[in-house]
């Protein structure tokens, strides 16, 4: 994956859809992360489509000017999460849709 300010890194994700589960880990480069950076998805389904709640399990490197407050550090992960969803739903559908059309 590559963010806005164009730093990349890879990011694996795995999708149990039997078990309505998702994993997802961080590896190289860690930067801003100490250990681990690692996610579990959890998978509703919902009268008006899919529910997906995630929880992280994140350990900064320690004094980070950018991390070293808990609340701005939550949001910004919240807020670049939300948009990375934005993009894996926008590819799903878009995956979906030429599968359907393929038919």
């Amino acid at each position: 994956m590559t963010d806005n300010e164009g730093k990349s890194w890879i990011s694996k994700r795995w999708l149990h859809k039997d078990q309505r589960y998702a994993y997802a880990s961080r590896y190289e480069p860690m930067f801003p992360f100490q250990i681990h950076a690692k996610s579990f998805g959890f998978i509703m389904k919902a009268d008006d489509g899919t529910i997906m709640t995630w929880i992280q399990y994140l350990q900064w490197i320690p004094d980070l000017r950018k991390f070293t407050d808990k609340v701005k550090s939550i949001g910004f992960i919240n807020k670049h999460s939300r948009q990375n969803m934005k993009i894996f739903k926008t590819k799903s559908l878009k995956k979906n849709l030429l599968r359907q059309l393929n038919k």
